[in-house]
């Protein structure tokens, strides 16, 4: 085990640490305290974003943690409902984090929601094509941003982006999508490895199918596979797929409240080239082959766009 943790190249030349502290559905001194025991046990990669309504504790968690800023990769999301307000929405994020600029700054999802939170129909001005304009030009001011990216954009997304944008196109840094052995979206790994975007992994100890053994979380944390791995190294299962997603060369984003579970989380493994096939063959035999985010499979449709519009297919599972 090792707390030496790999690091990955932004294309701005920036390093990220490939292992970070995710902090959805955390609430109030709970995301304060365990934001500070992240950073004690070496958590440098703190990955937050507007709509998770936790930022200004996840700020006082890094001040309260004494940690020097410039140590620190911070990353927080712009929700959909803000795309037309680039500006306020960052202001509002940078001072609810108490800090005077992000490390990255990401779309959070490519739809569009009118100011009371509807979802609009794919191409509803201002779109994620408005958003990076503006995402752009603070980047390029060189003070509130040190880069800017995506999240949950498919390859189709990717290059309708990048289609748009004109000669002056800012390649993302990152984009960070759904990625467990059960998802491993190998196709849209390697379209932005060549296209020099970073990728990191939300829910990197997988969705799908709820698991009363684990309380209603993955399956994968239980699969018999995974297990097997876990107790070769003597880890937990979790410690197993955290591994996996950094042997890929993403970066992941686990998140915890509880001290135990962040200390372990921080200990990483080394699998084996077998281990690293099972683990990369395991989606062949998934339980539940939809995503977390497509939570409305009947009618097809996420946050108020068809798979089609968002670029979802199947062969992403491949």
């Amino acid at each position: 085990m090792s707390k030496t943790w790999p690091t990955a190249k932004l294309n701005t030349g920036a390093t990220i640490p490939l292992l970070g502290f995710g902090t959805y559905a955390a609430v109030g001194k709970e995301t304060t305290d365990a934001t500070v025991a992240s950073i004690k046990e070496g958590f440098t990669h703190i990955d937050t974003a507007a709509i998770y309504k936790c930022e200004d504790a996840v700020g006082t968690g890094i001040k309260e943690s004494g940690i020097e800023r410039e140590k620190l990769f911070v990353v927080s999301k712009l929700w959909l409902d803000r795309k037309g307000d680039v500006r306020a929405a960052l202001d509002e994020t940078l001072e609810k984090l108490q800090l005077d600029y992000l490390d990255s700054y990401l779309i959070h999802w490519p739809q569009t929601w009118d100011s009371k939170g509807n979802p609009t129909p794919y191409g509803t001005q201002p779109d994620f094509h408005a958003a990076w304009k503006e995402m752009s030009a603070i980047f390029k001011e060189g003070k509130k941003l040190k880069s800017i990216g995506v999240s949950n954009f498919s390859i189709k997304t990717l290059e309708e982006l990048a289609s748009k944008a004109g000669d002056d196109y800012v390649v993302p840094a990152i984009n960070q999508v759904e990625l467990s052995p059960d998802l491993p979206q190998n196709e849209l790994l390697a379209y932005c490895r060549e296209k020099g975007i970073h990728v990191t992994a939300w829910s990197p100890l997988g969705g799908g199918t709820s698991n009363p053994a684990t309380n209603g979380g993955s399956v994968l944390l239980t699969h018999p596979k995974v297990i097997a791995i876990a107790e070769a190294h003597k880890v937990s299962t979790g410690q197993v797929l955290i591994s996996w997603g950094i042997q890929r060369g993403t970066s992941v984003i686990p998140k915890s409240s509880s001290p135990a579970r962040i200390a372990q989380n921080a200990k990483i493994i080394t699998l084996t080239p077998e281990e690293m096939q099972v683990l990369n063959s395991k989606h062949a035999d998934a339980e539940n082959p939809q995503r977390i985010a497509k939570g409305e499979s009947k009618t097809k449709m996420a946050l108020g766009w068809t798979y089609e519009e968002m670029g979802w297919e199947e062969r992403e599972r491949m």
